[in-house]
């Protein structure tokens, strides 16, 4: 039988991760935007730094608002945090150079596709298994 008060924490959390997702992507493309145009970055050193930066103005959110009262130390919490994503970095721009190179995507729609792909398994992963809030 399903647990309908689980699912509902589970989307709540889905929710909140999504809404602090949005100005993050927001904050990532903005990044390399600027890493790719005023700074000369090749597009993959500027997803990557795009990405840097949206992870940690979402673990800031995520920590205290998203899963708010979990029992996780903040510098665990972000090590653990950083952790997922950092295997996510990789994904993220090996699906964008993909994407890119033998689609023809621009960086930023390749970016876009790849943050919806990466950013479910990122809500997965750290309400499973870092703030274990469920």
């Amino acid at each position: 039988m399903i647990d309908l008060d689980f699912v509902k924490r589970v989307a709540k959390r889905g929710g909140k991760f999504a809404s602090v997702s949005v100005p993050a992507l927001a904050l990532d493309i903005s990044v390399v935007f600027i890493c790719m145009n005023y700074f000369g970055f090749i597009y993959q050193v500027a997803v990557i730094c795009g990405f840097l930066a949206g992870v940690t103005f979402g673990y800031v959110f995520n920590y205290f608002w998203v899963f708010k009262g979990t029992e996780r130390g903040k510098l665990t919490g972000y090590g653990i945090f950083l952790l997922i994503d950092l295997c996510g970095l990789v994904f993220v721009t090996l699906g964008v150079t993909y994407l890119v190179e033998f689609h023809e995507l621009s960086v930023v729609a390749a970016r876009i596709v790849m943050s919806v792909v990466f950013g479910l398994t990122s809500f997965f992963a750290n309400t499973f298994l870092n703030f274990k809030l469920v």
